[in-house]
């Protein structure tokens, strides 16, 4: 074997085994940054939207309740919308069921991982409502209350809902669509 050199490292010409972590390429440093984008960027994005929407002084329009029930009505879709975003940040790239077969269910460290997820992302939609509307009361003409983070809480309720009953749903709708000789007949091979 080579001797060390004076500054105590290896000379070119020696031949030992290979340093174990190596740096990343370009290429990989790239990918881990574009899916770090793809994954935290839709419900980074959407704060940043609610919090600009909370920003304005004037919203409303000259439509009467109409108005306040499509307000409440985005209210509570934005929060939803929220929590999933943040629960399919945190669930990336799990090891889905339909991998393993239309009827088969995801393993129970995927299955507890998606449930630790909802939470995580109601969480953080919740205290996004609650920041939401302490905002909204520093902002002229707009009012904070109290009632309008219940309204956003019974939006991340119904995400969480959806969130955890959606995988049997999608598998009763694709057994469905598996029966029906429509969708059978609309991917028989054509001649």
């Amino acid at each position: 074997m080579a001797a060390a050199g004076p500054s105590g490292g290896r000379r070119p010409d020696d031949a030992g085994p290979a340093p174990r972590h190596r740096r990343a390429t370009a290429p990989a440093r790239l990918a881990a940054a574009t899916r770090g984008v793809v994954r935290f960027g839709p419900p980074l994005g959407l704060m940043v939207v609610v919090w600009v929407l909370s920003a304005q002084s004037h919203l409303a329009t000259d439509l009467g309740w109409i108005d306040m029930v499509l307000r409440k009505l985005a209210h509570m879709t934005e929060f939803g919308l929220l929590a999933l975003l943040w629960a399919r940040a945190w669930t990336w790239r799990l090891d889905r069921p339909e991998r393993a077969g239309p009827s088969a269910r995801a393993p129970a460290h995927v299955r507890a991982r998606r449930d630790a997820a909802i939470v995580v992302g109601a969480a953080i939609a919740g205290a996004w409502a609650i920041v939401d509307e302490v905002h909204q009361s520093t902002v002229d003409g707009r009012v904070g209350t109290p009632v309008d983070v219940l309204i956003d809480g019974v939006g991340i309720a119904a995400a969480v809902v959806l969130w955890i009953h959606w995988p049997a749903l999608w598998r009763r709708v694709r057994r469905r669509l598996r029966a029906d000789p429509r969708v059978r007949a609309s991917r028989a091979p054509r001649r």
